[in-house]
């Protein structure tokens, strides 16, 4: 029997072997008949793993494209903008009076 911190892994049945396949045939056997539901958990977990690569890639072209290094002694980066930025109007502050 495994302890506390123990792997199951690290047991070895009577046989010597951890991976069964007989076990495992039989076992997909009773898949058969949710054909369908597996191809398409497979298919979605493929799906899920691309997305999950793409938020670091996305952001990673982002850095690339619009934060460069700068030309100007004393700083050490320049964020280029895809827009015109525009100048913020003031506005007056009403006072209570």
């Amino acid at each position: 029997m495994a302890g506390p911190f123990d792997s199951a892994a690290d047991e070895v049945d009577a046989r010597g072997a951890i991976y069964d396949r007989r076990l495992a045939a039989r076992l997909l056997r009773f898949l058969a008949p949710y054909r369908k539901e597996v191809v398409l958990s497979v298919c979605l977990l493929a799906a899920i793993s691309m997305l999950e690569i793409a938020g670091p890639y996305l952001t990673k072209v982002a850095i690339d494209t619009y934060v460069k290094p700068s030309s100007v002694p004393g700083t050490s980066i320049r964020v280029y903008s895809p827009r015109r930025r525009r100048k913020p109007r003031r506005c007056p502050v009403p006072t209570l009076s």
